[in-house]
């Protein structure tokens, strides 16, 4: 019996497989800790958790302090890149305005010079320098956009010194309001229209001689859009293919004959009231003779300055030129220069000159005459101080774009000297164009002249005839 409790206290039953124990053996049984494996197994399971819990923690730990490192040195960063850009920008603004203060400076400057020489000289002279000071004014404003008060004190300023500026006969001088500079022109003898071997239209013949039997004035720029703005103040001109059209001393466009009219009667109200225009004398658009006479200034050539256009006419007039022709995808022409400066209008008086020192008659921008277009006008009209005041309907040319033109049946005004999207055969100082009044377009402008008030002579009830002229009455 002892050694079979033995083997009880020894095994795990002390007893063998299919015996079933006593009493005695159960209680012995009961009685022992219970190390069962099972136990022991889940003990072992939760000390490796508890093991691996720990390591997981300390790298989280780890990671989650990279992480703020990481944030920090991102956000040290970012604060330190925000403020180099910041300094960077500062930096270029102050450069930006040193440059504009430079620029202003050296416009008060040149203001001032020209200061001293007005005060030393007398009539047109001054007057010319008036001019310049005004262009500096203007450069100015256009810089020192802050201060428009200053700057309009100045135009004021200087505007007083052609108060005093008249038409004397002779002379040229400044219209006072408007700051036009004005050419005086001579009565004379001119052929009017095309040589028979010079390349045109049929309504640029027969060619005739005229007589212009008065003196006159005519603008020697074409209007500006610092000049128009005194009377249309909201006058802007969007850009065509990125190319500006309203800068102050670009000539006006997107300006109908009416509106070329209106700021004729402007300045006549206002010239009038200060006693400043001659009896029988009217600011008006010229007629075609006087502007083809003051085209030609004396010459007998295609152009004012010779019978070809080329890179010669290049330095004359803004016109339609090879390079141009290729960045816009236009039709390269016979006689075309290779390149005049300009895309599109030129700032006026930028190219040379004619004989009357009148700017940009060829090129730059067409120009609105007084006369309705007629087409066979050259048959019809007298040969002194023709005027074509009775409207006749025809075929008016119309664009869609300046390599796309078709034809309507209407009545027109007469256009003159070619634009920068012409071509040089349209562009010479015989060619003659015609246009709906109302139209507005890139390539319309106008000058001025003062000149006789046009009465229209009639016959029997009041029937125009195509013979009316100017009334004659020279200062």
């Amino acid at each position: 019996m002892a050694d079979e409790g033995k083997d009880v206290e020894q095994g795990k039953s002390g007893m063998e497989p299919g015996t079933v124990p006593d009493d005695k053996a159960r209680k012995v049984e009961a009685a022992r800790p219970k190390k069962s494996i099972k136990h022991a197994d889940h003990k072992f399971k939760i000390d490796a958790k508890m093991f691996q819990i720990p390591t997981y923690s300390m790298n989280a730990d780890k990671d989650g302090v990279l992480r703020k490192k990481i944030v920090r040195i991102s956000s040290a960063i970012i604060i330190l890149i925000v403020i180099l850009l910041s300094m960077a920008y500062h930096f270029d603004n102050v450069r930006k305005a040193k440059i504009v203060n430079d620029k202003i400076a050296d416009v008060e400057g040149n203001i001032g010079k020209l200061s001293v020489s007005i005060e030393s000289k007398r009539d047109y002279d001054r007057y010319q320098d008036v001019l310049k000071v005004l262009a500096w004014i203007d450069r100015g404003a256009s810089l020192d956009a802050d201060n428009p008060e200053k700057w309009g004190e100045f135009r004021t300023k200087y505007l007083k010194y052609l108060n005093d500026s008249l038409p004397v006969e002779s002379l040229n001088f400044v219209v006072p309001n408007v700051a036009v500079d004005m050419v005086y022109i001579p009565k004379g003898k001119f052929s009017m229209g095309r040589k028979s071997d010079e390349k045109g239209g049929k309504d640029e013949t027969p060619r005739r001689t005229v007589s212009i039997s008065y003196n006159f004035w005519i603008a020697r720029t074409e209007f500006t859009n610092i000049q128009l703005r005194q009377y249309y103040p909201e006058h802007i001109t969007k850009e065509w293919h990125e190319c500006s059209l309203d800068r102050s001393y670009q000539p006006a466009v997107m300006v109908d004959w009416h509106i070329a009219m209106k700021c004729c009667e402007e300045i006549n109200y206002m010239e009038r009231k200060a006693g400043r225009i001659p009896k029988d004398y009217e600011y008006r658009l010229p007629t075609e003779a006087e502007w083809e006479y003051a085209c030609r200034a004396g010459t007998d050539t295609v152009y004012y300055w010779g019978d070809t256009f080329g890179n010669i006419g290049a330095q004359y007039a803004n016109i339609r030129d090879s390079g141009s022709a290729r960045l816009l995808n236009w039709k390269d022409e016979k006689d075309m220069p290779a390149e005049d400066g300009n895309i599109v209008s030129a700032v006026v008086g930028s190219y040379k000159p004619n004989a009357f020192g009148l700017y940009d008659m060829s090129g730059n921008v067409w120009e609105w005459c007084w006369d309705w277009y007629n087409p066979t006008a050259y048959r019809e009209i007298p040969e002194i101080n023709p005027v074509q005041s009775k409207p006749v309907v025809c075929e008016i040319e119309m664009t869609a774009a300046y390599d796309r033109r078709y034809t309507i049946q209407s009545v027109g005004r007469v256009i003159r000297g070619g634009s920068w999207g012409n071509i040089p055969e349209e562009c010479r100082s015989a060619k003659r164009s015609s246009a709906v009044p109302e139209l507005k377009n890139l390539g319309i402008g106008f000058r001025i002249v003062l000149a006789p008030k046009i009465v229209i002579r009639t016959k029997g009830k009041g029937e125009s005839i195509s013979e009316e002229t100017p009334e004659v009455n020279i200062p």
